[in-house]
């Protein structure tokens, strides 16, 4: 019988950094734009943006709303996650560009602001077959399993691990450099994410 947890405490969070970053846009006299689709502008680069470099007051600001995106992504927000990374790299020296990125990643938020992660505890199916069998005894001769003798034995039900990872190969147009994501799951729950720039 499978158990599905559905993660919320991500919705009250998001909906109140919206409306506070709407708020503080009324006083610009701007506005969020509506009906964005992706986190970032389509084949929008950071590395190649050379807008206006923000002055103290907005890159403040700008650190400030990296910040509260950092932590949507904590709270279970991984489809933003890579777009908060890339972005991310900017906090010392943001450009208009960026900011107005944010700004895009936010309405994202709003627009899709039911999104939710699921912790499905019943296992996936996994095809044996469509992995490679390969032979590593000529690099590894003496490698064991080091499982302790007096381990007791297993109680509960088995679960499955399941690693994920891509990269960008050379995605900075700039440096070359990588972005990789990582994402594991017990079972089907995602249990741990992350993105890390390669050097």
């Amino acid at each position: 019988f499978n158990i599905r947890f559905i993660i919320t405490k991500n919705q009250k969070y998001i909906k109140e950094a919206i409306r506070t970053v709407e708020s503080d846009l009324a006083k610009l006299d701007k506005r969020l734009p509506s009906n964005i689709s992706t986190p970032l502008s389509s084949n929008y680069r950071p590395e190649l943006d050379v807008s206006p470099t923000l002055d103290d007051d907005f890159t403040n600001w700008y650190q400030k709303l990296i910040g509260i995106l950092r932590w949507a992504v904590e709270l279970g927000r991984i489809d933003i996650h890579l777009s908060v990374a890339l972005l991310a790299q900017y906090l010392v020296q943001p450009r208009a560009g960026h900011l107005d990125q944010v700004f895009h990643m936010f309405a994202y938020l709003k627009t899709h602001s039911r999104s939710r992660i699921v912790l499905d505890d019943s296992k996936p199916l996994v095809d044996e077959q469509q992995f490679v069998q390969v032979d590593w005894t000529d690099f590894y001769p003496d490698a064991q399993e080091p499982i302790p003798p007096n381990a007791p034995a297993p109680r509960g039900n088995s679960v499955l691990l399941s690693c994920f990872v891509d990269a960008d190969h050379a995605g900075n147009k700039l440096t070359r450099r990588s972005h990789t994501g990582i994402i594991i799951f017990c079972n089907r729950a995602p249990i741990i994410w992350f993105s890390k720039r390669q050097n």
